[in-house]
């Protein structure tokens, strides 16, 4: 469910400031970490164009948080016959 994903990305983002010395590349992993958690979810791709216009990692947090638990009982929906994240970026 959306919540679960939330506290993987949560968790991600204490790793990345634990880790990552250089603050502008955790920053960006933690996006790329939140919009591939977002596919499939609906309202996905305008959540990823938002994302990557946020400036910093507090407001990249609040966005997911505010995508991923809004209503816990929204589901993902990929099935396997879609081409998922076959851009091979990241």
């Amino acid at each position: 469910s959306g919540p679960d994903y939330y506290e993987v990305i949560e968790r991600l983002a204490q790793y990345h400031e634990q880790y990552f010395e250089n603050e502008r590349t955790a920053l960006i992993q933690l996006k790329k970490y939140i919009t591939w958690y977002a596919s499939g979810f609906p309202h996905a791709v305008s959540l990823r164009q938002k994302i990557f216009t946020q400036c910093g990692l507090k407001e990249s947090l609040e966005m997911a948080q505010e995508f991923f638990c809004h209503d816990p009982k929204i589901r993902r929906s990929i099935t396997i016959d879609e081409a998922w994240m076959s851009s091979g970026h990241g």
